[in-house]
């Protein structure tokens, strides 16, 4: 998959000094204690393993690849885990993406599907 244009739109809400978000109306606040990373593959693998997310029915226009993606972001948060949503605008497409240890990789939410994309720093570098 060719993605040169990713736009990462982490769904928490922050609140700094004066700066606040105003959510719709009809959906609650909900606040999320601490997510953390996946601390390994197997763990992410295991989750998404029972995580039902993937098994949703996919509705064009109505519940299609963002509502997976945002789906799976909150099923991560109300398990403790950090995933954030990814839209990739040259093909018009959100999926997930999840940061274990050093290595990002994107998670497709309809399939399940792990995509390595790459290291976050060097290792040397961290080594030194």
């Amino acid at each position: 998959m060719k993605l040169k244009h990713i736009v990462a739109v982490p769904l928490i809400v922050i609140m700094l000094g004066a700066i606040s978000c105003v959510q719709a109306p009809t959906e609650p606040t909900i606040i999320y204690k601490n997510p953390q990373p996946f601390p390994n593959l197997a763990t992410l693998i295991t989750w998404l393993d029972e995580d039902g997310t993937n098994d949703q029915v996919y509705i064009v226009d109505a519940h299609d690849c963002d509502d997976f993606a945002i789906d799976l972001q909150k099923a991560a948060l109300e398990d403790g885990y950090l995933i954030n949503v990814q839209f990739d605008l040259e093909d018009e497409h959100a999926l997930n993406s999840a940061i274990i240890s050093n290595i990002v990789v994107f998670i497709e939410p309809q399939t399940d599907e792990i995509i390595p994309i790459g290291k976050l720093d060097d290792e040397e570098a961290i080594a030194r």
